[in-house]
Parts: structure tokens; C-alpha cells; sequence
């Protein structure tokens, strides 16, 4: 697994030259080469997501936080913890798409 950093740099390489700059055989390499990094990316997503939904569950069985408030902060925190770590890469995830899908 890359961090979102590494996936920032590898696209900024990527991206150097405007994809209406390039010839057709350019352009569709460097398309393949976006949507291998796209699904990359997004592996990467449902991979930490699978990771946090364990975490979820493991919390729910936890006996100490069988109700109340304090499984309704480990809920809360668990979430956002999930949405500040799954963020740079669905950003990562959501420029990628726009380069594929509007090649300009």
C-alpha cells in the first residue's frame, strides 16, 4: 500500500505534459497508465475500508462498550478516523477520474 503522497508524486509525473499535447499513441499509454494508478488507488480505498470495518466490529463486540455513551464516542471516533485517513486518497481517487475522463 502507497501513501496518498506517493500516489501525488506518481501522478504529478503523469501529468507533466497536458494530455491534448501528445500524439494518440501518447495519450492512450499514458490513459492506460492513469487507469492503472486509478485502480490502484481505489484497491487501496476498499482495502482501508476493510480495515476500519474490523475495527468496527472488534469495537462492537468489545463487552466494555456494550452501550451508552461510551460506545457511542468510540463509534464517532472510529469514523472520523476512517474519513481522515480514507480523504487524500478518494481526493487522489476523484482527480484521476477527471484526467481519464476529460483528457485536455
Amino acid at each position: 500500500m502507497k501513501t496518498p503522497a506517493q500516489y501525488q508524486h506518481e501522478l504529478a509525473e503523469f501529468t507533466t505534459v497536458p494530455l491534448k499535447d501528445l500524439d494518440e499513441s501518447a495519450r492512450k499509454d499514458l490513459i492506460e497508465k492513469l487507469t492503472h494508478l486509478e485502480n490502484q488507488v481505489a484497491l487501496d480505498v476498499r482495502s482501508l475500508s476493510v480495515q476500519f470495518q474490523a475495527r468496527a466490529i472488534s469495537q462492537l463486540n468489545n463487552s466494555n462498550l456494550k452501550a451508552g455513551k461510551g460506545r457511542a464516542t468510540a463509534e464517532k471516533q472510529l469514523l472520523e478516523d476512517q474519513n481522515s485517513k480514507l480523504k487524500p486518497y478518494q481526493d487522489i481517487l476523484e482527480k484521476i477520474k477527471e484526467l481519464v475522463k476529460k483528457p485536455e
